[in-house]
């Protein structure tokens, strides 16, 4: 990935309190091959992107809410039974908690776990009723929150498979994480005519 700005490898800084560019939250059944593909891909176009995957980084399932700490942005895969996952729901009260800038990524193939985004409201409404009975986010204001950080604070990014798509998909998901990068905190303006990936076609704006 470049910036179109200036044709330069974005600047791939943290914060002093986190070692992780994402944290991305999915369910097992539904959505690990997806992550997976994700995370893989990402690392593809953007080499020094660090993002936190259960698979490689989870050692202590009680040390969940610590890992969505530990990153600048909280990556949110829906679908299928995402909700109803009460680890699931822990992550998502901690990213609230901690107020981490939300990124959902929608699957919407009904045959690779996904579904049409109403379904998945009707999903987190029913399910994210409370904050997991654990306490850890007691100002918790109920499912119309969580409607609100996940479907429409900002569109979630499609995720798509097909070759140039997939491109636009992945561009979406770096910019995003890359508008709370503090290097991008401090410059919004140099992100602000989108970026390109090398041979990947249009660039991918705001």
């Amino acid at each position: 990935i470049r910036l179109l700005s200036n044709r330069r490898a974005p600047v791939m800084d943290l914060s002093k309190k986190c070692h992780f560019h994402g944290f991305i939250s999915h369910i097992w059944s539904t959505g690990q091959d997806q992550t997976h593909t994700i995370v893989r891909q990402m690392k593809l176009v953007m080499p020094d992107v660090r993002i936190w995957l259960d698979v490689d980084c989870l050692e202590n399932l009680g040390a969940l809410e610590e890992s969505v700490g530990d990153a600048t942005t909280f990556l949110v895969f829906l679908s299928v039974g995402y909700f109803k996952s009460r680890n699931c729901r822990r992550e998502l009260y901690a990213g609230l908690a901690l107020d981490r800038p939300f990124i959902p990524i929608h699957e919407a193939d009904v045959e690779k776990g996904g579904a049409a985004l109403e379904v998945l409201k009707a999903e987190c409404r029913a399910h994210c009723v409370d904050d997991a009975g654990l306490g850890t986010y007691p100002s918790y204001l109920g499912p119309a929150e969580m409607v609100f950080r996940i479907f429409e604070k900002e569109d979630p990014i499609l995720w798509v498979r097909v070759n140039a798509f997939q491109l636009e998909s992945l561009k979406s998901i770096a910019l995003r994480m890359l508008r709370h990068s503090p290097y991008y905190m401090r410059h919004p303006e140099t992100l602000a005519a989108g970026v390109i990936v090398a041979g990947g076609g249009a660039p991918s704006p705001f």
